[in-house]
């Protein structure tokens, strides 16, 4: 019978070193896919360039980590050590950020644990998958946009009818910032237009609440 200590130093499951990094070529090129998949059809509010730009990283990490932990018992009991530890924090806006990050995590175990023609199929049925929906919405690209209005003059405009106003027009609307001065309103609005057109016919409308209001339309860092 074995003792413990030949357990935990079974290394059993060891994966030569070319597969091993073709395995984390693999993950880098899925991770890019899902990458542009994510930034060209996702419809998260956030910044989908800058928040996609993690799953390189996320899923290379995954990939690593299973890689080794998977030839050793002591280093797997090594990682749950570490992770009751270490707590990981992420400000997650929207439900479709936290799939991504799942669909990222489970590229990198696939591919770690070396199911490389499983992990394969899965990533072709998911890109298929947000392919077909888009396309079954037939949503057209938006423009994505920081409004900023400020009204100083008659008549005084309400957060109410800025919104009411601007949601026709708007595939997505997020308040940023509401500043109400008494004298003065101001209020910033991370937008999505469904193009130039409706952001022009949201311009008119905005107008038709008071003449004088100011409105500023600038490219938006919180937008994909």
């Amino acid at each position: 019978m074995r003792t413990l200590a030949e357990i935990l130093s079974q290394q059993d499951g060891a994966i030569p070193v070319w597969l091993y990094i073709v395995n984390l070529g693999l993950a880098v090129g899925l991770s890019f896919l899902l990458a542009y998949v994510y930034t060209r059809w996702g419809d998260s509010l956030s910044n989908r360039r800058r928040f996609a730009a993690n799953f390189v990283l996320l899923t290379v990490t995954t990939t690593f980590i299973i890689s080794i932990i998977r030839s050793s018992l002591t280093l797997s009991l090594g990682l749950v050590g570490a992770l009751s530890i270490v707590r990981f924090r992420a400000a997650i806006k929207e439900p479709e950020e936290l799939a991504y990050l799942f669909i990222a995590i489970s590229v990198g175990l696939g591919l770690g644990a070396n199911q490389t023609v499983i992990t394969l199929i899965a990533v072709a049925v998911v890109v298929l998958v947000v392919w077909l929906r888009k396309v079954l919405r037939k949503r057209q690209p938006g423009v994505n946009l920081h409004v900023s209005i400020t009204n100083h003059d008659q008549p005084a405009v309400s957060l109410e009818q800025l919104v009411e106003t601007l949601k026709p027009h708007c595939t997505q609307l997020e308040l940023v910032r509401f500043d109400d001065a008494g004298t003065s309103l101001e209020v910033s609005f991370q937008a999505e237009f469904k193009g130039f057109s409706q952001l022009t016919a949201a311009k008119v409308a905005l107008r038709g609440l008071s003449p004088n209001m100011e409105i500023v339309f600038l490219q938006s860092q919180e937008l994909g």
